[in-house]
């Protein structure tokens, strides 16, 4: 039985493809009714997710598992179902 051998450089062009084609992808497609690209919609998520963290970092205040928790166990947030879905 012959031994396939593949190279690192030949992994990390066929990585590089697979992305690089993803990519081109998301940005040839747009949102319905919005009329930007999926690549933008990506990006501005990741980025107001990012800024949300640092501004989280800068007031000393994050919100997490734990503020859920403790708002369940205040009353403030009650669970609809046993799925786990939350609701108010």
């Amino acid at each position: 039985m012959e031994e396939v051998v593949t190279s690192s450089n030949e992994v990390i062009q066929a990585i590089s493809w697979l992305l690089s084609s993803g990519w081109t992808f998301l940005q040839s497609v747009t949102v319905p009714g919005l009329g930007f690209s999926f690549a933008t919609l990506l990006v501005g998520l990741f980025l107001a997710n990012l800024g949300l963290r640092f501004l989280g970092m800068i007031l000393g205040t994050t919100f997490g598992h734990e503020d859920i928790a403790k708002a369940e166990d205040s009353g403030i947030l009650k669970r609809k179902d046993k799925t786990g879905k939350i609701g108010f």
